[in-house]
């Protein structure tokens, strides 16, 4: 479990907090009735709150439903009044995930930190931040086993953020997993390309497995028998039939991972796949029918090494009839502290250590750091703080992040230009919530020229 400090009880934070359209079921016990800015910041999150007075024997007992989190609040919690055994009841029955907020003198009493050892999920330590509280509720809706909306369930766990920009990346998965063709997916390393590839394969009605096939992690020579299979006496060492990787993900989803490293020779093969839908395994002359969906990722520029004819000009446009392009995480600011603070929880409890959480100043560092391994990056970097770290909470020097690597070491005044370019609509239309009308006022152009440089740096609306 995690426990953190902060300045205020519910002080105002910068971000507000993590907005959801759906409302969210929260069962929110209390032991006086003197929690009402909680529940009002609680219901501006769109938490379903439905209340409940440990204290007082008139309240009737509450229903949980498919989703529910509870959170007990401890601030007016009076150690004369024997009531443990009644909230642990209470908690043993709802089988959800709980959570509670906390004086830190109440962690002194071991009947308190047995109970919070035993019986919860997390807790928080008064004072919090909305920020804290926020965050908080949103991984314990994500960790939990049961979620109101299936859909909500795999973005939670492959995309997790609110900003605007992974909404729309939602959006597209959403509307790619209906239908049946090929996808590429773009992105920089480390933005979780194959993370998307399996929310489009779970999303969809395939039967079949999902396969995930690193195209430039196998050598030329045996990248035909890999994806087709072979026949027994095919080839030396061929010693029984074998099933490729196209023919293994036979009712499901193939993913081409690094599709921009696949030898030129092999183009051809594969993209006599794609328009017949067959395969010969090495050494047969007999054709096999295979019924896949076929997803290729890269990270390159296909359109650069198809004009250094590196990359098949008719396979490209075979496999970009749908195109999803992630995000890289410097763009996506808002989500920074949501994905941070769920990589602490995650490896605080694999490495079974504690922190307060990241300092006010480590935290702007992280949102102003260019991320160039992007969630990756953070990942490793929180992970390898979190070992090391004797602290009560992390510093930027734990993450090792300076302010001298929050730009690319070499940049062209081209890339310089495009990435201002890029950062000024972002934030434009950050701050107008996506209303293209104001924010192509507030950058001096027309509604037109706005669209046309959005769908210039992929920002899609």
């Amino acid at each position: 479990m995690k426990h953190a400090a902060s300045c205020s009880v519910l002080s105002s934070s910068r971000g507000g907090g993590m907005k959801n359209k759906f409302f969210k079921p929260l069962i929110f016990i209390r032991f006086r009735k003197e929690s009402e800015p909680i529940i009002t910041y609680l219901k501006h999150l769109k938490w379903h709150v439905v209340t409940f007075d440990l204290n007082s024997h008139a309240d009737s007992p509450v229903s949980f439903h498919t989703g529910s989190i509870g959170l007990v609040d401890f601030s007016e919690y009076d150690p004369q009044l024997d009531n443990l055994d009644r909230l642990k009841a209470f908690i043993t029955a709802s089988k959800i995930k709980w959570l509670a907020l906390v004086p830190s003198a109440l962690l002194e009493q071991l009947s308190i930190k047995s109970l919070l050892r035993n019986y919860f999920d997390d807790y928080h330590l008064f004072p919090l931040t909305q920020m804290q509280l926020s965050n908080m509720l949103e991984q314990a809706k994500i960790m939990s086993s049961a979620c109101d909306h299936p859909d909500n369930l795999i973005f939670d766990r492959v995309l997790l953020g609110h900003s605007r920009l992974i909404n729309d990346l939602k959006q597209a998965i959403k509307k790619a997993s209906s239908v049946d063709c090929t996808v590429l997916i773009t992105g920089e390393t480390g933005t979780g390309k194959e993370l998307v590839a399996r929310a489009l394969h779970e999303m969809s009605d395939l039967s079949g497995p999902f396969i995930a096939v690193n195209c430039g992690g196998i050598a030329n020579s045996l990248i035909q028998a890999e994806l087709f299979g072979y026949e027994k006496g095919a080839f030396t060492g061929a010693n029984q039939q074998k099933k490729g990787f196209i023919e293994a993900a036979d009712n499901g989803t193939l993913l081409l991972d690094e599709i921009g490293e696949l030898a030129f020779e092999q183009q051809a093969n594969l993209l006599r796949f794609l328009q017949e839908g067959t395969i010969q395994r090495v050494g047969s002359v007999d054709t096999v029918k295979v019924r896949v969906r076929v997803i290729a990722a890269t990270n390159v520029d296909l359109d650069r090494a198809m004009y250094r004819e590196r990359f098949r000009a008719d396979l490209f446009y075979r496999l970009n009839v749908l195109e999803i392009k992630i995000p890289p995480l410097r763009d996506r600011q808002q989500d920074i502290e949501l994905l941070a603070y769920y990589f602490l929880n995650k490896f605080s409890a694999e490495h079974h250590k504690q922190f307060s959480g990241f300092s006010s100043d480590c935290l702007a560092m992280m949102k102003s750091y260019a991320w160039h391994g992007n969630i990756r990056e953070m990942m490793n970097r929180i992970q390898r703080a979190v070992i090391m770290c004797d602290g009560e909470e992390l510093q930027s020097d734990d993450l090792g992040i300076e302010l001298t690597d929050t730009k690319p070491r070499t940049q062209r005044l081209k890339a310089i230009k495009e990435e201002t370019e890029r950062r000024a609509i972002i934030d434009a239309l950050e701050r107008d919530e996506g209303n293209v009308s104001k924010a192509s006022n507030h950058l001096g152009i027309s509604r037109a020229m706005l669209y046309r440089l959005m769908n210039k740096h992929g920002l899609g609306h």
